[in-house]
This record gives structure tokens, sequence and C-alpha cells, in this order.
């Protein structure tokens, strides 16, 4: 893996720095709900090349950012970038407040009629994105992140004292490892799986 990303190997010392001191100033030394006193550790193989998947996500969550602006009035654009975000299972969140802020939106006494067909339009589009997604948003919800961070301290933990070395494969943000009986472990869950697919798609 090092030989793919020789650039990368080079940096990588820096990299980690980096991203602990993000982990630090954002979600351990804060007032609000900081989390336990953890680090990451990192190696090449937690990499793979940036995905046409990763690079719309990006795209979509760059399109909404103005929407979410106080003054801001969600289009019908914003709703299907939302919608997108949430089937593509990426930036839930971002996604969640956009359509929420479409759904709240009431239309105003002076509105054109352009203008309050286009917030109808927007909300009953948003209430279709909502529903279809219930699944997902579920289970975004229901993922509190010390969870989160707990499944990555722990696959770092593990590769940190040699206890693996299974070759892992990256997807999506999901993580399996091919153990020596030729299962696949999820690094999130913790759970084993017989086939690599049903390990991404859990």
């Amino acid at each position: 893996m090092s030989k793919q990303f020789p650039k990368l190997q080079a940096k990588l010392d820096e990299i980690q720095i980096r991203l602990n001191e993000v982990l630090r100033a954002e979600f351990i030394d804060v007032d609000t709900d900081p989390i336990e006193d953890v680090e990451l550790k990192i190696s090449v193989r937690n990499f793979i090349t940036h995905s046409a998947t990763t690079k719309l996500s990006s795209a979509l969550r760059e399109s909404l950012k103005a929407s979410l602006e106080p003054t801001a009035k969600v289009t019908l654009e914003d709703v299907a970038a939302a919608q997108a975000l949430l089937k593509l299972g990426r930036d839930h969140e971002i996604a969640i407040k956009v359509l929420t802020k479409a759904l709240e939106r009431q239309i105003q006494p002076q509105e054109s009629r352009d203008s309050a067909k286009e917030t109808k339009e927007s909300k009953n589009l948003a209430i279709k994105a909502l529903s279809e997604c219930a699944a997902e948003i579920t289970k975004f919800d229901s993922i509190k992140l010390s969870r989160r961070l707990d499944g990555i301290r722990f696959f770092y933990d593990e590769l940190a004292n040699d206890e693996i070395n299974d070759p892992c494969e990256t997807r999506d943000g999901v993580t399996c490892c091919q153990k020596s009986n030729g299962r696949w472990k999820n690094t999130s869950n913790g759970k084993v799986y017989n086939l690599k697919r049903d390990c991404f798609n859990s």
C-alpha cells in the first residue's frame, strides 16, 4: 500500500498530528458534550483513492451551505441535493437540516404566486425525500458520536498493537477486513460476515 501512495507515506506523521489537533480542538477540549480523551493512529492502509461518490457528495454538500443561512430560502434544487446526499449515505446532518428548513418555511402574504408555488413544491418534495429515506435517517439518528469513535478507537488500537494483519478494504466510509478463515469483519460494528458484500452492506 505504501508503494501506491509514496507521497502520502512521506507526510503521514504530519497528517496524523493535524487530525489529532482537530480532534482535540473540536471534540475533546470543548465545554459542551466533550468526548473521551482519545487519539487517532493511522497508517497508509487506512487510505483509498478519492472516489467519484466522495467527489459528488462533496459538491452536493458545498451547494447546500448557502441554503442554511438564516435568511436564505430553500429551493427545489436544494431539496433535490439533500435527497441525493441521503441516498448516497453521506452528510446526513446537513441534508436533514435543509429538508427540515424546507418543511418549516411558511408562505408569506407578500410572496409572488411563483415564489409561493415553489415553496409549496419544496415542502412536498422534502416530505417525499424524508419518507423515502426514513431508514437511512433512522440509522443516522441512532448512531451517537461516542459510539462511532469507540469503533474507530478499537480498530486503530488493534492496528497499533499488531493484533491483526488482515487485508482491509474501505468503501464509502465502511472498512471490512478479511480474516484468516476467509470471513469478513466490519470494523465499525465488530460483526463478522461470510461474504464481503454482506460486510459492506451491513
